[in-house]
């Protein structure tokens, strides 16, 4: 019962600090943010349902293509079975055809957005208008460093809420609490640091 009050608390708590969903007329390009992978290898709720919400945007805006970044920080092998899980996903969208996978990999939230823009460069994509996608307690980060790293692009959020699973390889991403938190201390030091000492600092791996 307590676990419930507190999960239920913690909801309240993201939702006032969220920012408010973009409405979206036009995009060009769709972003599904990845929340890195289970211990035992599966993509968590939260990268689906990011996916699922791009490749429902993807049908809304016919012209836009989605871009998938995988991760490169969660330890061995990880980065191929995160690519594996992503491209069974992919084949699953009756968009396939417009979904592509970032060849370069991220260290963190920053290097992901790096690596959508240097995909975009590579690949000529249109990127005026971006979408993208990501959990309630992620929107300001996302939008801070979006903006940024985009700097002539218009930066849009489409929000998901997510389950955070307790068998969540980054220790930060077992429960909705530390998810939360640690959302707010990454944002305090995004605007205090900057981009680009924090782009230095890769994300903490615990397996136990």
């Amino acid at each position: 019962m307590f676990s419930r009050f507190s999960d239920a608390f913690c909801r309240k708590l993201r939702q006032a600090y969220r920012l408010r969903d973009d409405p979206i007329i036009h995009c060009d390009l769709i972003v599904a943010l990845g929340y890195g992978l289970l211990k035992n290898g599966n993509l968590p709720d939260a990268t689906v349902r990011a996916f699922w919400r791009a490749s429902a945007l993807a049908a809304a805006h016919p012209r836009a293509t989605v871009v998938l970044v995988n991760q490169n920080y969660l330890g061995d092998g990880t980065r191929e079975t995160e690519r594996m899980r992503k491209l069974e996903l992919v084949r699953r969208s009756p968009f396939s055809e417009r979904i592509v996978v970032a060849r370069t990999p991220c260290v963190n939230s920053i290097g992901e957005a790096w690596a959508v823009l240097a995909e975009t460069i590579s690949r000529g994509l249109d990127k005026r208008d971006v979408v993208v996608v990501c959990d309630e307690a992620h929107m300001r980060s996302v939008k801070l460093i979006w903006s940024r790293v985009f700097r002539q692009s218009r930066i849009m959020l489409s929000s998901i809420e997510a389950w955070w699973e307790k068998e969540h390889i980054l220790p930060f991403c077992r429960s909705p609490w530390r998810w939360f938190f640690s959302n707010i201390v990454r944002h305090a030091f995004l605007r205090v640091l900057g981009l680009s000492l924090m782009m230095r600092l890769h994300q903490p791996v615990g397996r136990s």
